[in-house]
């Protein structure tokens, strides 16, 4: 829980109080500080392969996770979505060169983020969690939404038919699915 919150949430330091509330709320502040301290060292130590102390910037007073120092599929699954964003093109449609990078996005959700990882008694952790997984969830029905039109535009029914598949089996209410896969069946 340690490791996702700093890794996600890499863009600013974490004061060591803000974490032990979050993931110790009810605990003795003293007993809270001590688990803290244990559970920062345990990480260091299995990240010690990896690269080491370069992955945390650990002070006293803060802790931080160093974004460039490996690679974060949350951080490319963004990137890729944002790329259609970088040139000029209707905002809800695909394009040539920003498909394939919603195709990478997509490859890369591999199901709920963290999946069947809860923490006992910490509601905000717990908020915290459910809102990125909602977001993640919701951005790649997006991206998957958008690559079935774009591959019905170009022709592509196969392809175009697998992301809507793939899209109604995230989301099996999704309306928009089931009508572009009767537009795809009707079209065949």
């Amino acid at each position: 829980a340690l490791l996702a919150y700093l890794a996600l949430e890499h863009s600013h330091a974490h004061s060591r109080d803000s974490l032990i509330g979050l993931l110790w709320p009810d605990a003795p502040v003293d007993k809270a500080r001590l688990s803290l301290r244990v559970n920062l060292s345990n990480l260091r130590k299995r990240l010690q392969g990896v690269a080491g102390d370069a992955l945390l910037r650990v002070t006293p007073l803060d802790i931080q996770w160093v974004a460039d120092a490996c690679y974060l599929d949350t951080v490319e699954f963004s990137r890729c979505l944002r790329s259609g964003d970088r040139h000029e093109h209707r905002r809800d449609e695909l394009c040539d060169r920003c498909a394939p990078a919603f195709s990478r996005a997509v490859a890369l959700y591999r199901g709920t983020f963290l999946d069947g990882l809860y923490l006992v008694q910490c509601q905000t952790y717990d908020e915290w969690l459910f809102m990125h997984r909602e977001r993640f969830r919701l951005q790649v029905l997006d991206a998957l939404e958008k690559l079935t039109a774009f591959h019905l535009r170009c022709g592509e029914g196969q392809q175009a038919l697998a992301y809507a598949r793939k899209e109604l089996e995230l989301d099996p209410l999704r309306e928009q699915a089931h009508l572009q896969i009767m537009r795809l069946h009707l079209a065949q």
